[in-house]
């Protein structure tokens, strides 16, 4: 996993948004670029999940913003980051990678142009089976064992950015190659209204009682 060179900012050839006030070659935002993660009889096809731009939470944001009034609530209601090629649990280079790069955008519309974000759910708690992929693709923070028919679930180390999170009300920085304890936070999105403390499905909240 890579991340582009901040400098070059986002949205280079995107309009401006909301009287001129989007996120356009905005410096803080990240763009996170997935290799290598098509399904193998797909490989030469275009993987909607291998290009992931974060900007797009503020810049969406800021459209219904501009558009429908400062007071329209926004949930996100499923985003995730699913994997053909994810083999292990330690998926931190990968999924919270991603899930650090969206919430700090979305946290950045909350704290810096004031949208009414209320939610965000990750998707998915588990590994589970989706129409066009069956079990092939992982979005899950919690292995399950389908390979060998146990349906055994294990913790996957993405779990402690959540944990983090909802531990210290703000969103961490994690970076390729940021350690799993990191106590970084983006200087653009440190703080978490007490409206957006619980973000997550209900069930992650589980996360916050694992000791691992």
């Amino acid at each position: 996993m890579t991340v582009a060179d901040p400098n070059k900012g986002g949205r280079s050839n995107a309009p401006d948004i909301a009287g001129g006030k989007g996120p356009r070659n905005d410096n803080n935002v990240t763009i996170v670029a997935i290799g290598d993660n098509k399904e193998p009889q797909h490989a030469g096809s275009t993987d909607v999940f291998g290009l992931i731009n974060a900007w797009i939470l503020r810049d969406m944001a800021l459209w219904v913003k501009a558009r429908f009034g400062p007071g329209v609530p926004l949930f996100i209601a499923e985003n995730g980051l699913g994997s053909y090629t994810e083999i292990s649990k330690d998926d931190w280079e990968s999924r919270a990678v991603y899930h650090s790069a969206y919430l700090r955008e979305m946290m950045r519309a909350v704290n810096e142009d004031g949208v009414n974000y209320i939610g965000y759910s990750e998707w998915a708690f588990l590994d589970d089976f989706e129409w066009t992929n069956d079990y092939k693709r992982r979005f899950g923070l919690v292995h399950v064992d389908h390979e060998h028919g146990t349906l055994d679930r294990t913790l996957k180390r993405s779990h402690h950015f959540f944990k983090r999170m909802m531990k210290d009300r703000s969103v961490p920085l994690v970076l390729p190659s940021s350690p799993a304890d990191t106590s970084a936070t983006s200087p653009a999105a440190i703080a978490m209204p007490s409206a957006l403390a619980v973000v997550l499905t209900a069930a992650i909240s589980l996360l916050s009682h694992d000791s691992s």
